[in-house]
Order: C-alpha cells, then structure tokens, then sequence
C-alpha cells in the first residue's frame, strides 16, 4: 500500500524555501522512508492560490509520522526564520494509477461520496482515465484517510503539458453520458478543483 502525506505551505519567497527544503528536508525525509517527493505551486485553486504543495509517498503510515518528525526537527528552524508557514497536512491513500505522474502542469480535483469496493473503484479509474487521457499524460486516484474536515474525501490528481488539453478533456468527460453513469452509480460529487504547477 502506498500513501501520500500532503503539506500545503505558505511562503513568501519560494526560492528560499526551496533552498531550505532541498538542503535540509528533503535528505531528512529521503532517510527516512519517503520513496518519492514532488513539490508544486497551486496557480488556480480559490483560497489555496499561491500555497505550495509537497506531495511525499511512503510505504506505511508508520514511516511517514517517523519522516515528518525528521524533517521538521531537521528543517523547522531555519523554514520558519525563512517565513514558511504550514497551512494544512493530508493522509492519502492511492487506490489507483494511470499513465504517467510526469508533467509541467496538473491539477487536484476533491470529491465526495460513499466509498466502494476495489473492483468497482478499478473500473471507475479505468472509466475516468478512458475519458481524459486524450489531454493528460496519466492520473492518481485516492481517498484522503487523515486531513481534518477533509477526511473522506476521494482525490484525483491529474497530470499534463497542455493545460487546455487538459480542461478540453474534462468538459467532454463531464458531458459523456457514461461518465455521467458511472458518477450516479458510485455517488461521486466534485466538491473542489485546483490547478497547479510543477516545480520539482
């Protein structure tokens, strides 16, 4: 099982912050269980626009607390003298993979619903990956297990180079009567979008 813990930053100067992260977070975190970490900026995203986010995957829920206190002991210092401000922490866990998760562009789409069975969440993934793919390069679908009033909600984090590819696809998968099925079936509803951009 693999899990996402998801760090949403403000920061006044993200050059700083990411001479911070690099240097002292990121080895703290590497050390200590975190797999893989892709850090990006939310562009479009209501409230959250400007945050930065540090998306970071382990393997247990286990090694992730244990990373976290290391990159913090490692890097909260010289974070918060260089004005980086935590604005929320979210648990995800990935219940599905399409495609590649490379890409300049992306975006982050909540929605809630009841949950379902691996089956019917594989052939969901497959309906919605189907329907996008055409302006994406691939796509990570989730359920948010720990993150306050977020908890319970499904994830869907796309990724792109085309950034109107990309939302010419959504419209026509939104408008794809099937879609529209499957959406009805498993009693999804969107309840947020953001989009972003990669930096590292």
């Amino acid at each position: 099982m693999t899990y996402v813990v998801a760090n949403r930053l403000r920061t006044v100067d993200v050059e700083k912050f990411l001479e911070v992260f690099n240097k002292l977070a990121r080895p703290a975190l590497e050390a200590n269980g975190a797999t893989k970490i892709r850090v990006s900026q939310t562009v479009i995203g209501g409230a959250e626009a400007g945050l930065i986010g540090i998306a970071m995957y382990f393997d247990s829920v286990s090694a992730s607390v244990v990373a976290l206190g290391a990159g913090n002991a490692a890097a909260g210092p010289s974070a918060r003298e260089a004005g980086v401000e935590l604005v929320g922490r979210s648990l995800i866990k990935i219940r599905e993979q399409r495609g590649s998760h490379e890409g300049s562009f992306g975006s982050v789409l909540m929605a809630a619903g009841p949950g379902v069975d691996d089956p019917t969440y594989a052939s969901n993934s497959d309906a919605f990956y189907g329907a996008m793919s055409s302006g994406v390069n691939g796509q990570m679908f989730g359920d948010v297990v720990a993150g306050g009033d977020r908890t319970g909600l499904h994830v869907a984090v796309t990724w792109t180079d085309d950034l109107d590819a990309m939302q010419s696809a959504a419209e026509a998968m939104y408008s794809n009567s099937e879609i529209q099925k499957v959406m009805s079936n498993s009693g999804i509803s969107p309840v947020s979008r953001s989009i972003f951009k990669t930096i590292i």
